[in-house]
């Protein structure tokens, strides 16, 4: 039973990255850029996740969990590397940065590394200059 949904879980995980990837198309052919508090679109969670979009969000959210939590906090990575620093939550601004440059992919070797609010939280935060 576990291979069946993690199969199943894989070709969600695989449908929502080819609605990202025409998504990514879409808000690329825009012709002015957009706050995000300007972006509506009522249709979003359907056009990413299909009309199924809640059991698929807990699936993959679930499954990444899980994945996550068995992950070292400190992780190397080789080069090539792209660094973004963090989004806010900002769907639209991830789409724009994997429009502007590329996606992350498990066919390429440019390793993808998104630091978060680590950097400006708390008492370990860093002092960038």
């Amino acid at each position: 039973p576990g291979d069946r949904i993690m199969q199943s879980v894989r070709a969600r995980a695989d449908m929502v990255v080819q609605q990202m990837r025409s998504l990514i198309r879409k808000i690329a052919k825009e012709p002015i850029d957009l706050m995000d508090t300007e972006w509506q679109d009522d249709n979003l969670l359907s056009e990413l996740f299909s009309s199924e979009y809640v059991d698929t969000l807990y699936l993959i959210t679930n499954s990444a969990g899980k994945i996550i939590s068995s992950q070292p906090t400190c992780v190397k990575t080789a080069s090539p590397c792209r660094i973004f620093g963090d989004t806010h939550g900002q769907l639209r601004d991830l789409l724009m940065l994997f429009h502007a440059f590329g996606c992350p992919s498990a066919d390429s070797d440019v390793s993808f590394v998104f630091n978060g609010d680590f950097v400006d939280r708390g008492r370990h935060q860093l002092a960038l200059a």
